[in-house]
């Protein structure tokens, strides 16, 4: 960046004095073209990292979910088994 003087209140009022067309437009836009650029860039990294975590999130849960399911599944052989055990003992 250039390194200009500080304005003072009188400068600015004669800038503000002389009107638009003392305004760089093409410096502007493209100072404007960059600053868009570089919040797209970062939002495409933001978005990516929000995906990468749901991806990872997602395949927490799916294991956490098959473990809850087979633990459920080994409670439920072991009732069952020990219902057919106590079922046995009084029919003897």
């Amino acid at each position: 960046m250039e390194n200009k003087e500080k304005l003072s209140l009188q400068g600015l009022k004669k800038m503000a004095a002389d009107g638009i067309a003392s305004i760089d437009v093409d410096t502007a836009k493209k100072k404007a073209i960059a600053a868009g650029n570089y919040v797209s860039d970062k939002a495409k990294v933001v978005k990516d990292s929000a995906m990468a975590m749901k991806d990872d999130i997602t395949e927490k849960l799916t294991e956490l979910d098959r473990m809850l399911e087979s633990s459920v599944t080994e409670y439920n052989d072991a009732y069952t088994l020990r219902l057919i055990r106590s079922a046995s003992l009084k029919i003897l």
